[in-house]
């Protein structure tokens, strides 16, 4: 009788292999008491926060949601619609695009408006970018 290959050939289990292990060496070596994705103490803590056992897991992601930055197409729509004018700030779609922004955001468009080409769009006065301004702090605020 001849022996079973399975008795034949050593057992190796999950993560036993030779390329993951010396991967995972590699990796505590290179990064001494450090993960390989670093987060902010004041976001960490904030995060915690969250996860404890007194907040509710509604509260928690009302509290994330209210912080997360528009995605790159909706920052376009709204560059889009202000090519048609001020006007544009008294449509509930350009609103609400709006009150998504977060500082930084609202900064670059102020200057995108400011610097429309002639043959896109007419270019944004003062004024109008004061009242932009204007009508992202009335709309944020109701979000």
């Amino acid at each position: 009788m001849t022996p079973s290959v399975a008795a034949a050939s050593p057992t190796v289990a999950p993560g036993d292999g030779p390329s993951w292990r010396e991967a995972a060496l590699e990796y505590h070596r290179d990064r001494p008491g450090r993960l390989a994705v670093e987060v902010e103490p004041k976001r960490l803590a904030r995060l915690r926060r969250l996860m404890a056992d007194d907040s509710s897991i509604d509260r928690a992601w009302h509290e994330l949601e209210a912080d997360r930055t528009p995605p790159k197409a909706t920052v376009d729509a709204l560059m889009f619609s202000l090519r048609r004018g001020i006007n544009e700030l008294t449509q509930p779609s350009t609103l609400r695009r709006l009150s998504t922004l977060d500082e930084y955001q609202l900064e670059d468009v102020c200057l995108h408006v400011q610097a429309f080409q002639q043959r896109i769009a007419p270019a944004w006065s003062a004024a109008d970018v004061d009242l932009l301004i204007s009508a992202w702090r009335k709309f944020r605020g109701q979000r």
